[in-house]
């Protein structure tokens, strides 16, 4: 049992963890999945974001339950034994379960949390540290190969031509993505760049433009398709060579990174405390629920189990 438990608070805490950072960060298949929204029905659900997760959630955890399953039985771990009248002794089983599962879990939502935590902290102190590598866009050209992630580029964001991701019915944005094209571009000429502008920093960005200042950021892979197909709509031409680019926040070509580690330590043990204290709250409204399911099935147990026309006293 302490394996079967051990292994799945694992794979639950590590699934859960995987979940929440491509929800925070936007990323991979919720990210894609954001984007499909928005191009279908002009913003994105997180409800419905999150039915998603749920479904594809069973459907990939399924497997590896039943992986543990024939895992624990290979090693010979047995199923806990029946009482004389053939039930479980779901209570005590599952308080053992939650001790378990619990030093296992809480301890994974806090590692969790600080690890996301981490990752924000080290990104915004490697942007203010990083060496930008300047890049100049030219017409007609796709963006020039560069030796690194970080970049310095000298050239012009279309504000005028832009796909905004919105959550929800009151179409707050999330972000923005804005072309980053040479001087002079024109419709359907090739597109460099696209950079994720975050409200927070949208100020900035325009000043910067403005001003003819060049646009920071850190290279971060393709432009997602359903945005690709938004901008193909502009006659603003994506595709495989485009890259897409985190927006750092700059003044005068200089990062200019707000300190924000007070706020997300707060954000981080807040939010761990929330999920420990939910965790065991749910793991006591399922042995209340069990513990009350046994003593029905004993009550119907002995009742069957009585002669005929015995009575109670």
């Amino acid at each position: 049992m302490f394996f079967k438990w051990t292994a799945r608070a694992i794979l639950v805490g590590a699934y859960i963890a995987a979940c929440i950072y491509a929800v925070v960060t936007d990323t991979g298949p919720i990210g894609w999945f954001n984007y499909a929204q928005q191009s279908l029905f002009g913003s994105y659900s997180q409800k419905l974001t999150m039915l998603a997760v749920i479904v594809v959630s069973v459907a990939v955890l399924a497997p590896l339950w039943a992986l543990i399953d024939a895992a624990a039985r290979k090693m010979g771990v047995s199923e806990p034994n029946r009482d004389v009248l053939g039930v479980h002794e779901p209570l005590k089983l599952t308080k053992t379960g939650l001790l378990m599962s619990s030093l296992v879990a809480i301890p994974l939502i806090w590692i969790g949390g600080y690890a996301i935590y981490w990752y924000y902290q080290h990104e915004h102190q490697t942007d203010a540290a990083a060496s930008y590598e300047p890049v100049r866009l030219a017409r007609g050209q796709a963006a020039p190969a560069a030796s690194g992630a970080y970049l310095s580029v000298s050239g012009r964001l279309l504000w005028e031509r832009t796909v905004a991701l919105t959550k929800g019915s009151s179409k707050t944005v999330e972000y923005t993505l804005v072309p980053l094209v040479a001087e002079g571009w024109r419709d359907n000429e090739p597109v460099p760049f696209v950079v994720r502008v975050d409200p927070g920093n949208r100020y900035l960005a325009e000043r910067a433009t403005r001003g003819r200042e060049a646009v920071l950021g850190h290279a971060e892979g393709a432009v997602g398709v359903p945005a690709a197909q938004e901008f193909g709509k502009m006659e603003v031409p994506v595709g495989d060579q485009t890259r897409h680019l985190r927006l750092v926040p700059s003044e005068n070509g200089v990062p200019r990174i707000k300190d924000s580690a007070a706020g997300d330590w707060q954000i981080y043990t807040w939010g761990s405390a929330g999920l420990s204290v939910f965790y065991v709250f749910m793991m006591l409204v399922v042995i209340a629920a069990m513990a009350n399911q046994a003593r029905k099935d004993r009550k119907a147990a002995l009742r069957a189990a009585a002669p005929p026309g015995a009575t109670r006293r």
